[in-house]
């Protein structure tokens, strides 16, 4: 059944919403498990704390996607509460539907920063988020975009507007479903040659990125590409070169268009990086 991402900044009201619309799939799709994988869920320490610390984020992230993947099955909506603000983890997590068959959903709390930092100082002040690091959160948000493939269905809730019920229903329950992968097409679309190419694209991509980092560049960029990787910490060659067969894996997934192969290799940097 359906993968359900909640998006937004911290103090959004994301974890409503996300209790909001598992009653909502409960009232009208009883025959359904509704899990809510949280942030919450896996942590031993302030919201706060986490966040500000970019390898503790990365780990709680790995460990969400984990437990997505255990759950995400024809019987079970999941629901992830989460700030989901990268773009690169979206779209792994969307590749995670991919593979599982089933739909895909974001719901983009859309907030003004008034509302946030209200809902903030509301918080008990050992889990409120400190002005610095809810400022670095949301500078570093990259908002859902609809035109991205792995940011659709996208479903924008303003503030403390209702729910969008039939909306949502219509995404979640009667959506499309995504094919897991060209094997199950009738027509083949020769992806072995795909892989071929995307396979030189990222190993030049990869070498661009080396130099840089030979430079001492904490700022990662390709020719082409206007997304840039913004490092927090010392990388090690031997970690890129993992990434780039991380990536290649999840495209087997889902072949791509090789046009497109070098923005979302970029994408899938952010999120495993920055």
């Amino acid at each position: 059944m359906p993968l359900l991402l909640l998006a937004g900044h911290p103090s959004s009201g994301k974890s409503t919403r996300a209790n909001e619309i598992k009653e909502l799939l409960k009232s009208n799709q009883s025959q359904f498990e509704i899990q809510i994988v949280s942030d919450n869920d896996f942590i031993d320490t302030s919201l706060d704390t986490l966040y500000a610390d970019s390898k503790r984020e990365k780990q709680l992230r790995g460990v969400i996607k984990a437990e997505v993947q255990r759950l995400l099955n024809k019987q079970t909506v999941v629901i992830i509460d989460s700030l989901n603000y990268i773009k690169g983890y979206r779209y792994e997590l969307f590749c995670l539907s991919k593979a599982c068959h089933t739909t895909h959903c974001v719901v983009y709390c859309q907030c003004t920063r008034q509302y946030v930092d209200e809902r903030n100082d509301l918080r008990v002040e050992s889990n409120r988020y400190s002005r610095e690091t809810m400022d670095a959160l949301i500078q570093r948000f990259e908002e859902p975009n609809s035109m991205n493939r792995w940011d659709s269905p996208l479903i924008t809730i303003h503030n403390d507007e209702s729910l969008p019920n039939q909306t949502i229903l219509d995404a979640v329950i009667r959506g499309k479903i995504l094919p897991p992968n060209l094997s199950t097409q009738i027509e083949p679309v020769a992806p072995l040659e795909l892989l071929h190419e995307i396979d030189r694209l990222t190993q030049d991509a990869v070498q661009q990125l080396l130099t840089q980092l030979q430079l001492g560049s904490n700022c990662l960029k390709l020719d082409g590409v206007d997304d840039k990787v913004y490092l927090s910490r010392d990388v090690q060659p031997s970690e890129l070169r993992k990434l780039r067969k991380q990536f290649i894996h999840i495209v087997k997934l889902k072949p791509i268009e090789s046009s497109s192969t070098l923005q979302l290799f970029i994408n899938f940097l952010i999120g495993n990086l920055s």
